[in-house]
C-alpha cells in the first residue's frame, strides 16, 4: 500500500521519475525484500519448535540472530541499492530511467534497514501466535 502512495505522488512529477520509480521498486525493492522474507522464512519453523517446546529463552536468541543475520544482509544488499543504476543499464533498462530509479532507491536504504529489523520481530511475534495487534491496526488503516 506504502509503494502504491509513493508510486502515485511519483507519477505527478513526471512519467520518466515514475518509470524510475516503478522499476526501483519492483526490480531492486521486490529482489532485497524476496531475500529478506526468505531468510525469515527459513528460521520460522526453528521458531515454532522452540515456542512449542516452551524454551522462550531460546526463542529471543533465535530472535536476536535472525536481527542481526538480516541487518548483515541488509548491509550487503545496500551495495545492490547503491549501485541499481549501473545494475538497470546492464540489464537492458534505458540510461534515463535507470538513473532515475537509482535516485529513488538511495531513498530506499533506509526502509531496508527497518524491513531488516521489523522481519525477525513479526515473525518472533507470530511465532507467540501475538497478531492481534498488527492485525486490528492493519484492518483499521485499510478501511476506506
Amino acid at each position: 500500500m506504502l509503494t502504491f502512495a509513493t508510486l502515485s505522488f511519483t507519477g505527478h512529477l513526471g512519467s520518466l521519475e515514475l518509470a524510475g520509480a516503478s522499476i526501483a521498486s519492483v526490480g531492486i525493492q521486490g529482489l532485497a525484500y524476496g531475500i529478506m522474507l526468505g531468510m525469515a522464512s527459513a528460521v520460522q519453523t526453528v521458531r515454532g519448535q522452540a515456542y512449542g517446546a516452551q524454551k522462550y529463552g531460546a526463542l529471543g536468541v533465535i530472535c536476536q540472530r535472525a536481527i542481526v543475520l538480516h541487518l548483515g544482509a541488509a548491509v550487503l544488499l545496500t551495495f545492490l541499492y547503491w549501485f541499481s543504476g549501473p545494475i538497470l543499464i546492464a540489464i537492458g533498462q534505458f540510461e534515463s530511467i535507470a538513473e532515475q530509479g537509482q535516485v529513488f532507491a538511495h531513498g530506499l536504504i533506509l526502509q531496508l534497514y527497518a524491513f531488516a529489523i521489523s522481519c525477525p520481530m513479526q515473525r518472533f511475534l507470530q511465532a507467540q501466535n501475538i497478531v492481534k495487534s498488527s492485525k486490528g491496526s492493519s484492518s483499521f488503516l485499510s478501511k476506506d
